[in-house]
């Protein structure tokens, strides 16, 4: 699809003093920043929203009364629409309930579907929320590494099987797409995930927020859709936050089929008081899934062309540090290590020289990684590669 000339992906939209929490990060990382600089580190974008939603949630609020709402059936709707159209996976509206952020999920999902003490297995390197939901919730950390050998991931089964097997393991978390090797994981892989749960009896809690953020030739499958048995055993979290920029608007949810499940995972958010997300969340996302999918579409095209620019650079100028192949999300994981550079170092030359600001690996568990989010204006993400190589004597 031909981007339209209708949507900006060029202006870099300054945030400073808005309390963003990218930008306030930058600052307290780098110093006096210059002025013109943004930071590549947190998994937001700086674009304006999609105008179909600015002018939706204006003509929303000339009427609306920001009273304690609830969702709509109409927001049920789109995202069930979204998930056949964009997915192919029919869902229930039934199977709905809503959340502030991802985050919130993976928490109330770890306490649902195990006890203290449990071992809750991870694919690492992971999303630091991700860890801190199993370690601070009581459970144990499983960490499964992934294989990086070649520069594709790859999941070591043998290890999965081995894990879910003999560590009393009740819960695997599955990033799917997964954050921040940029893995699309393939119907084979789901297949035997799938296989190793059911044979385990283990829950798992597909974190699916990058869903729709998937490059040419590859494509997502939820993880429930694998099968009747899948469907039963899952805990899908979505959000419209990473596709349309909406993360500040606080409004996610689970997609659960099992109702036994599902009743647990809503004790769970009752039991931290929640009842409500966002009521203009709410609009928000029921407008992006209905009316803005060509700003989607003009997104992933900025991204794939960031993607080569970025490739294309450190083949030139970094011969020897490798980036993972990018099949989903807009976050790149580049890996520093051939540099030889202790981690420290490698952040402070980044952060205090350079001023490019990755997420740096050690947050993952990885040290000597960068991830770099594409998202952001081409301009401002040749600028920052053209500083880091200078801070390299490259």
């Amino acid at each position: 699809m031909t981007r339209s000339p209708a949507y900006d992906f060029e202006t870099l939209v300054d945030r400073s003093g808005t309390g963003s929490v990218k930008w306030e990060l930058m600052r307290e990382r780098g110093g006096d920043v210059p002025a013109g600089i943004a930071p590549l580190s947190t998994a937001d974008l700086d674009f304006l929203p999609a105008p179909e939603i600015t002018r939706g949630l204006r003509e929303h609020l000339e009427g609306a009364v920001l009273g304690y709402t609830g969702p709509t059936p109409a927001l049920f709707s789109a995202i069930q629409m979204w998930q056949a159209v964009r997915h192919r996976w029919a869902i229930d509206t039934r199977w709905i309930s809503m959340m502030p952020g991802v985050v919130t999920g993976l928490f109330a999902g770890v306490r649902a579907a195990s006890k203290a003490g449990d071992g809750v297995a991870l694919l690492t390197p992971a999303y630091p929320p991700m860890v801190d939901a199993i370690e601070k919730t009581g459970r144990r950390l499983v960490a499964v590494p992934l294989d990086g050998e070649g520069g594709r991931y790859r999941i070591d089964f043998a290890a999965l099987a081995d894990a879910l097997e003999n560590e009393d393991v009740t819960v695997l978390i599955l990033c799917s797409p997964h954050n921040p090797t940029g893995r699309v994981w393939t119907h084979t892989e789901l297949e035997e995930i799938a296989h190793l749960a059911r044979a385990n009896d283990v829950t798992v809690i597909a974190d699916e927020i990058h869903a729709d953020i998937v490059h040419e030739g590859f494509e997502h499958i939820p993880f429930a859709a694998m099968s009747e048995d899948a469907t039963s055993r899952t805990i899908t979290l979505s959000s419209a936050s990473k596709s349309f920029n909406l993360a500040g608007v606080q409004t996610s949810w689970a997609m659960i089929e099992n109702a036994e499940l599902r009743a647990a995972y809503e004790r769970e958010l009752e039991a931290w008081g929640f009842h409500f997300a966002n009521c203009l969340g709410y609009r928000a996302v029921e407008i992006a899934y209905t009316e803005a999918s060509a700003w989607l579409e003009g997104l992933l095209e900025l991204i794939a062309r960031n993607d080569k620019v970025s490739r294309e650079f450190f083949a030139e100028r970094f011969p020897e540090v490798a980036i993972a192949p990018l099949e989903g999300t807009f976050l790149q994981w580049i890996d520093f290590r051939p540099l030889g550079l202790d981690e420290r170092e490698l952040a402070r030359l980044h952060d205090r020289e350079a001023h490019v600001f990755f997420e740096h690996g050690r947050s993952f568990g990885a040290p000597g990684f960068e991830r770099l989010n594409l998202g952001t204006p081409t301009r401002v993400l040749e600028e920052a590669l053209v500083r880091l190589a200078e801070a390299h004597g490259r």
